[in-house]
C-alpha cells in the first residue's frame, strides 16, 4: 500500500484502506482492510467515470479531498503500525473533563484521530448539586453529552460538568431548579412527548413513539393492553437524560406541589411564569410559561404546562396527567391538574428523592 496521492482525473481511481489501533495503548487491533475505491467506476455515479473530486491535495499528515459540492474530506495518511510504535502527536487528541465549579479529579482520555470514544460518567462532586450531563460550553449552551455517548475524535475536546440544584420545598420529593435542557431556571429547555426521551422538531400522533399513527391506538401504557400506568425508567426523559437520581414527577407529586405551594405570576430575566413558593418552608422554584409544541411552538409566556409520569386512566390510552395553567391576557389566572394528549411536546421539571 502506497501513501502517494495520485492526480485524480477521468478514468483514474482513488483507493483507501484502514487499520484500527487502540487509543489507550497503541495496540494494533486489526490490520489494513481490503482497499476500496473512492472514485466511481466507469459509467457509475459520474459521466463516463469522471472523478467525484474537484481537487486532491495533501500535506505531511493528511489528504484533503474537495468534493463536487465543495465539501472537504480530511483523511489521515496511511502508515504501517506495530505494537511497538510510539504515538505520533499529530494524530493524538484528548478529551478533558472540567468540574465547572465542582471538585475532584478525572483523568484526560487520549485517542487517535478518527476513533470513537465513550463519554465518561461524571465523578466530580459539588455540594448541594447533582451532575446531570456534560457540555462543550461551561454555561450549557454548547453540545450536550451524557455518560456513554459516543464521540468521534477529530480535535481536542473539553467537556464541562453540568450541575442542577434540587430545591427542598418541604414535600415528599425535591424539585429541580430548571427544566430538562435549560441552562437557567427561566429557560424553557427541551420539549418531550409523554414516554419519549429525545426532543423532536414536531410533536404529532403520526410520529409519536407509542402509537401506530393514531393516538387512540397506543402500543404501550394502555389499560387493557399492558395496564402500565406510570412511565418506566427507560421511557422517563428525566431518568434517561439526567441519571437515575431523577425522574418525572407523578400525578400525586404535582398535586402535592399544587396543594402546598403558592403560585405567583412574575417575570424572571424577561420570561413570564410562576414563582412557586412552599407554604411549608418558604423555599421556591420558578416555572416558566414554556407553552407547548405540536407542529410549532405555541403560547409561550401564557401556557404553563408540565407533564407528570402518570397515565390518565379516565382517558386511557391517549392522555397523561399534568399541571396546566393559563396566564390569560385578561389578567385572570387558573391552575389545575388535567390530562394532556400524550403526543404533545411539553416541558419537564424533574424531581429527586
Amino acid at each position: 500500500w502506497s501513501t502517494t496521492v495520485p492526480a485524480v482525473g477521468t478514468l483514474q481511481y482513488l483507493w483507501f484502506t484502514v487499520a484500527k489501533i487502540s487509543g489507550a495503548d497503541n495496540t494494533l487491533l486489526s490490520n489494513w482492510s481490503t482497499p476500496q475505491r473512492l472514485t466511481p467506476k466507469d459509467g457509475e455515479k459520474g459521466d463516463k467515470g469522471d472523478s467525484m473530486f474537484q481537487a486532491v491535495t495533501q500535506d505531511s499528515n493528511f489528504v484533503y479531498l474537495t468534493l463536487l459540492d465543495s465539501t472537504i474530506v480530511k483523511l489521515v495518511k496511511a502508515r504501517e503500525i506495530s505494537n511497538n510504535d510510539q504515538p505520533n502527536s499529530e494524530f493524538i487528541f484528548t478529551i478533558t473533563y472540567d468540574p465547572n465549579g465542582g471538585e475532584g479529579v478525572m483523568q484526560k482520555d487520549t485517542f487517535y484521530y478518527g476513533l470513537s470514544a465513550s463519554v465518561k460518567l461524571c465523578t466530580f462532586t459539588k455540594e448541594g448539586h447533582y451532575s446531570i450531563n456534560w457540555n462543550t460550553n461551561p454555561t450549557g449552551t454548547g453540545a450536550s453529552y451524557k455518560a456513554g455517548d459516543q464521540l468521534t475524535i477529530d480535535r481536542n475536546i473539553t467537556l464541562y460538568a453540568q450541575w442542577i440544584e434540587p430545591i427542598d420545598l418541604g414535600l415528599s420529593v425535591k424539585w429541580a431548579n430548571a427544566n430538562i435542557g435549560a441552562n437557567a431556571p427561566e429557560s424553557y429547555g427541551y420539549y418531550y412527548a409523554w414516554g419519549e426521551v429525545e426532543p423532536k422538531n414536531t410533536y404529532v400522533e403520526y410520529n409519536y413513539k407509542w402509537c401506530n399513527g393514531d393516538i387512540s391506538n397506543t402500543t404501550k401504557y394502555s389499560i387493557g393492553l399492558d395496564d402500565k400506568t406510570t412511565l418506566e425508567p427507560e421511557d422517563d426523559a428525566a431518568t434517561v437524560n439526567w441519571g437515575i437520581s431523577w425522574r418525572i414527577p407523578t400525578k400525586s407529586e404535582i398535586t402535592e406541589l399544587y396543594n402546598n405551594c403558592t403560585f405567583t405570576v412574575t417575570t424572571q430575566n424577561g420570561k413570564t411564569g410562576y414563582k412557586v413558593t412552599s407554604n411549608i418552608n418558604g423555599n421556591s422554584i420558578f416555572l416558566p410559561a414554556a407553552g407547548y409544541r405540536n407542529e410549532k411552538l405555541n403560547l409561550t409566556d401564557r401556557y404553563c404546562w408540565y407533564m407528570s409520569s402518570s397515565l390518565d386512566t379516565s382517558a386511557s390510552p391517549y392522555k397523561a396527567w399534568g399541571i396546566r395553567s393559563d396566564l390569560s391576557s385578561s389578567g385572570s389566572v387558573s391552575i389545575w391538574i388535567d390530562g394532556f394528549y400524550r403526543d404533545l411536546g411539553l416541558s419537564i421539571r424533574p424531581v429527586c428523592p
